[in-house]
């Protein structure tokens, strides 16, 4: 996800400090503070919600995540009715019927009914076949209960003025989005398609079309977790539904749409099981680990720094509590939650340790319910360890900026394919990231790299000269740092044959 992290130094404090807060949090992080109830997790009304989520489904990424779900419930629906049905209709001989004589109200002809056994239809009860089918109706509940809350809910924004809370200087511990015109708070980053700041951002996710975050992950993971587990139980269904028609060939002339339907509907299955359990996967990594993967990229960062400075210091993540810590955070500190989409530990989990003191010795330190603002945090680090971290990481970035002149053009579009082939195709870094637009004679601030790509910032046309001036890369890359950014300079990555120097 683009972000513009570069922060203006003239701007402090906000003029509602007293406003939204219950305490402040001073520039060590010596106090802990957490937002009033008035303002944490920023959560939408519920009928702004609504609006805005059935706007949601309508994008292709929801609509085929739907598509699917539907066509895979429906085949499993039809396998365990005409499988294993819940209520089956049975024919009942009831002894002979009475022949009545010619012209008396009740006479049938004896070649149809007269003398012959009277049948009953009796509808018979069967436990097997209702459990089957109530399992995966209660499955069905969670999967889709979970990811349209997850899609509804969204990441979780930051409230305004939430900066309050902190002394002295705000941009000396936290960056400033130019994008939002507002700082970022700790664990913030910009995504471009939402285009907010989003509060402890893990990714953005065209399938719910919206990004994971402080207020949503939580029913995410629970989403990701179902839908593989139903996916095993909707092919051990189908698939022996499939080979009992295939072995009688009387229920095959009876039941052949039921195979096409079981058929693909096992293939589809398997499909849907191995992407989104690799998914479910890395989504437990990430909450055993307490980091993103955007927090994940920093702190690798953040270690390359260190051990290049050699300055002795070495990294600790202040998020990382350890992995019971971690977990209880997102998902709560009990197994029953888990089965309840609309639990929310952000608002639930302070009051239960507090009610439960001895919970609390079977985690490093005492957790409080974060409200997606300010967190938690190891006991040797405090609340802004890592927005400093990040704001070195940017000197440190701008510093080794390099301006080049752009020999090439390129369009932004189909990554790179029209100039690099392939293997630049493949190389691109996220293909939901930014390709920038350049055209000849164009001055791009490049601010990294990776495998052919440049990441920069296009600065317009330049001098008549071929090359650009070095003595400008400095100006140009203190000029991305200082109270006056201007924001009509579009970032984004390009192929780096387009320009002249190859250094980046």
């Amino acid at each position: 996800m683009s972000s513009s992290d570069h922060h203006p130094k003239g701007k402090g404090k906000d003029k509602d400090k007293d406003k939204d807060t219950d305490k402040t949090i001073h520039g060590n992080g010596a106090s802990e503070t957490v937002l009033s109830s008035r303002s944490s997790s920023s959560r939408p009304s519920s009928s702004s919600s609504s609006q805005r989520g059935l706007s949601r489904v309508l994008h292709w990424g929801p609509m085929l995540a739907l598509s699917v779900i539907v066509f895979i419930s429906f085949s499993m629906i039809v396998a365990c009715v005409h499988g294993n049905p819940p209520l089956e209709a049975r024919t009942v001989l009831t002894g002979r019927s009475t022949v009545y004589p010619r012209g008396h109200p009740q006479h049938r002809d004896p070649a149809s009914s007269g003398g012959s056994p009277s049948t009953s239809l009796d509808v018979v009860f069967k436990p097997w076949g209702a459990l089957q089918l109530g399992v995966f109706l209660l499955m069905l509940a969670q999967i889709l209960s979970n990811y349209f809350l997850a899609m509804v809910r969204g990441p979780g924004y930051a409230p305004p003025g939430w900066q309050s809370a902190v002394t002295g200087n705000v941009a000396d511990f936290v960056q400033f989005c130019t994008l939002c015109d507002e700082f970022k708070a700790p664990r913030a980053h910009h995504c471009r398609l939402c285009n907010r700041c989003i509060l402890r951002m893990d990714h953005h996710c065209p399938w719910v079309n919206n990004c994971v975050g402080h207020n949503n992950q939580r029913n995410f993971v629970l989403f990701v977790t179902w839908v593989p587990l139903t996916a095993v139980y909707t092919i051990y269904i189908m698939s022996h539904w499939c080979w009992t028609l295939l072995g009688s060939g009387r229920l095959l002339r009876l039941y052949s749409i039921d195979l096409v339907l079981c058929v693909f509907g096992v293939a589809l299955s398997i499909g849907v099981m191995l992407a989104v359990a690799f998914l479910a996967h890395h989504q437990f990594s990430v909450i055993f680990r307490n980091m993103s993967d955007i927090e994940e990229w920093i702190a690798d960062k953040a270690s390359n720094r260190m051990l290049k400075e050699k300055s002795g210091e070495v990294f600790t993540y202040p998020y990382d509590l350890g992995r019971r810590a971690n977990w209880v955070q997102v998902m709560g500190p009990g197994v029953l939650q888990l089965l309840w989409p609309w639990y929310e530990p952000s608002t639930s989990l302070d009051a239960q340790l507090h009610e439960h003191p001895g919970k609390r010795t079977a985690l490093k330190q005492p957790i409080t319910a974060s409200n997606g603002v300010f967190w938690p945090v190891h006991e040797t680090c405090h609340q802004f360890s890592f927005t400093q971290e990040q704001l070195k990481q940017k000197q440190r970035k701008l510093a080794h900026a390099q301006l080049v002149r752009v020999a090439r053009p390129f369009s932004g579009r189909w990554w790179g394919f029209g100039i690099g082939g392939c293997r630049l195709l493949w190389n691109f870094p996220a293909f939901d990231d930014t390709q920038l637009a350049v055209s000849a004679g164009q001055d791009v601030l490049v601010l990294r790299g990776h495998k052919g790509w440049l990441y920069g910032e296009n600065r317009g046309v330049g001098a008549d000269s071929d090359t650009p001036n070095p003595d400008s890369t400095a100006a140009a890359a203190s000029t991305s740092n200082n109270d006056v950014h201007v924001r009509d300079h579009p970032r984004g990555w390009f192929p780096e044959a387009c320009v002249n120097v190859k250094e980046s």
